[in-house]
């Protein structure tokens, strides 16, 4: 890493040659110790860091936490702790990662320890732990008395879902009573992740210095870093849809509680795939296209058609429109269905669509595209700010960077927010 990263300026080095997926790779360690995790009695949030107690027995654990969000984009490692005016920003890094090179675990291990090791990073550390292999679903349970919903999402995980249990790690949310049919039943968010996935992610925090102290999906984490009063504010029913570089969330809020998500396989670096190969261009030139227009052509596109028509020569503006136009429906026709499933499944709490759509994630910074899904369904579209409640000393960070950039560090924030009374 030749570029420095400081809390007091950011900076970014194009010359490292990493990124990582969701999860890190798989490096070839035997793992002396085997887990015994049970699904917790209690239907709270501390899902993953009782899971992580039971796989190992980490070390004391300090104050000092931080959310580590390690992307395709880049990596993020933000603290936030609690002073007298509030919540306070008190370190900020990140380390951006060049586009379209596959690095290995080492790779990214080694800038990590880098930056651990030159500032002088100690404390615990909570991460994000999502893609396809972990997975949450809202399904529904007779009522029954507390003590024995555990035991019955075991029956239902190993019997109607076909989960191995003695390979998968689960623990669970309850959402709330429902009614079905004059029959009372509990909603609940079943959380499920194999085991092997959060071994190898525990010793890869260790092996970069530091402790492993949770870890949580990064639907979760989103809402987290908004916070539920702020959430219930916004509006009874919300959509989250965070757009990063490989990988799309969309998630459904109610009542400031996330109820539903799923992954979209439509994001980022498709687009500009999709740009590169539509307009002849390579990748660093497709990229920039992307932020410099986005999906502005959208709203002049018959005005550009004319001109491109006149003049023979293809638009720019509206070259970037058009070969994205068919993934952004194709978006937004997945989100219009998988709102109208679940809305069958709540036909009881009256919900008839939206309050709004909040957007997260780099891919929140194209441009219109607030605009365009706003449009589209008709309701407020609102660009995420995951900072709003947090303060910035602009002596000792670049505040403006951060407010510019912020819907990329909302799993960070939510991630660093993972604390007991936050």
């Amino acid at each position: 890493m030749q570029e420095e990263i400081k809390s007091a300026q950011i900076k970014t080095s194009p010359t490292v040659s990493a990124l990582l997926s969701p999860f890190f790779k798989k490096f070839k360690k035997n793992l002396n110790q085997k887990s015994g995790f049970q699904a917790s009695k209690n239907s709270s949030r501390d899902f993953f860091k009782s899971l992580l107690k039971a796989i190992f027995t980490p070390p004391q654990l300090s104050k000092n936490i931080y959310g580590l969000d390690i992307g395709s984009s880049a990596i993020k490692l933000i603290q936030i702790n609690r002073g007298k005016s509030g919540l306070e920003l008190t370190d900020f890094f990140i380390e951006e990662l060049p586009k379209g090179i596959q690095p290995g675990y080492e790779v990214v291990k080694e800038i990590l320890k880098k930056l651990i090791l030159k500032h002088k990073i100690q404390g615990n550390v909570v991460a994000s732990i999502g893609g396809d292999t972990v997975n949450i679903q809202t399904i529904r349970i007779p009522f029954m008395p507390e003590e024995e919903i555990a035991k019955a999402l075991r029956w239902e995980a190993q019997d109607e879902l076909s989960i191995d249990l003695n390979s998968t790690s689960m623990d669970y949310i309850v959402l709330g009573e429902a009614d079905k049919l004059g029959t009372r039943q509990f909603e609940v968010l079943l959380i499920t992740v194999p085991k092997s996935v959060v071994a190898e992610l525990v010793n890869s925090i260790r092996d970069i210095g530091l402790n492993p102290h949770a870890f949580e999906p990064p639907a979760l984490a989103v809402v987290e870093a908004f916070g539920s009063d702020k959430l219930r504010k916004e509006g009874r029913v919300l959509g989250i849809l965070d757009l990063g570089a490989r990988l799309t969330n969309f998630s459904i809020v109610i009542d400031g509680s996330l109820r539903f998500t799923r992954n979209i396989p439509i994001a980022s670096d498709l687009l500009t795939e999709e740009i590169a190969s539509y307009c002849g261009v390579d990748k660093i030139k497709a990229e920039n296209l992307k932020i410099e227009y986005g999906l502005s052509g959208f709203f002049d596109s018959q005005a550009l058609d004319k001109l491109n028509q006149d003049t023979g020569a293809l638009n720019e503006k509206l070259c970037v429109y058009q070969a994205v136009s068919f993934k952004i429906e194709k978006l937004i026709n997945i989100i219009e269905h998988t709102f109208k499933s679940y809305l069958h499944q709540l036909s009881t709490l009256n919900i008839t669509g939206f309050d709004k759509l909040i957007l997260s994630g780099g891919g929140a910074l194209i441009k219109d595209l607030d605009k365009i899904l706003s449009s589209r369904f008709n309701i407020p579209v609102i660009v995420a700010n995951p900072f709003e409640r947090i303060l910035i000393d602009s002596g000792k960070f670049d505040s403006v960077y951060i407010k510019r950039n912020a819907p990329r560090f909302t799993l960070a924030v939510g991630l660093a927010l993972r604390k007991d009374g936050f």
